[in-house]
């Protein structure tokens, strides 16, 4: 009876432990599929608030590009190209470097956006006056205005109506450097001003040699 109870005892306490076991397993197995099926949920959010929260980097982008803040619209485009693959993304990109070199390519943009004032603007600079002397004196006024790129547009007329105007490549400098001095760029169009600056100022001084002003400028670039 003795040896029975022992036994028994035995026999019992082996049958807890391997319930203990189980148990055991059990709770692990059920805490990986609570941890399994959390990732889950969190991926799936992560997938459908990605387009969503891209949408909205794209609109600050679009509109620090009206205000030609470049740089800044630029930052907002690569936070929505990390977040999602969009064609729409890398042509606003591509955009936004074009239109630091030459704001006419913004035109589209302004239109789609209702920018009634940067496209007047734009008119205004494109139109073609009886004197190209009224283009330059346009030129000046958009200069002093913290306009450059517009003013860069209004010499360019200038320009296209007479070759030879010493004071339409002049300005067309200034203009340049004005970009070059208070935009936001990246440094490539940087150089790119500070360059067209360099070849205009260079090609007015070959019309007025004795310019004192084109001199100046020349010997600040």
């Amino acid at each position: 009876m003795e040896t029975k109870s022992i036994n028994s005892l035995q026999s019992e306490g082996q049958k807890n432990q391997n319930e203990g076991k189980i148990n055991f397993k059990s709770r692990w197995f059920r805490w990986t599929l609570v941890c399994v099926g959390v990732l889950v949920v969190l991926i799936l959010v992560s997938l459908y608030s990605r387009p969503t929260i891209a949408k909205r980097f794209i609109d600050r982008g679009d509109n620090l590009l009206n205000q030609s803040k470049y740089i800044e619209a630029l930052v907002q485009y690569k936070k929505a190209d990390y977040l999602i693959n969009s064609e729409e993304i890398d042509a606003s990109i591509d955009l936004t470097n074009e239109a630091q070199k030459d704001i006419t390519k913004l035109e589209m943009t302004w239109r789609e956006e209702n920018n009634i004032e940067a496209q007047e603007g734009l008119k205004k600079a494109k139109t073609v006056y009886d004197s190209e002397y009224d283009s330059v004196v346009l030129a000046r006024t958009l200069i002093e205005n913290n306009q450059p790129q517009f003013a860069i547009v209004a010499t360019k007329t200038a320009i296209e109506m007479e070759q030879n105007y010493a004071d339409a490549w002049l300005y067309l400098g200034i203009a340049h450097i004005e970009c070059a001095n208070n935009l936001e760029l990246s440094e490539e169009n940087y150089n790119y001003h500070r360059d067209e600056a360099n070849k205009a100022l260079t090609q007015a001084q070959a019309l007025s040699p004795e310019n004192e002003d084109i001199k100046k400028y020349l010997e600040g670039m």
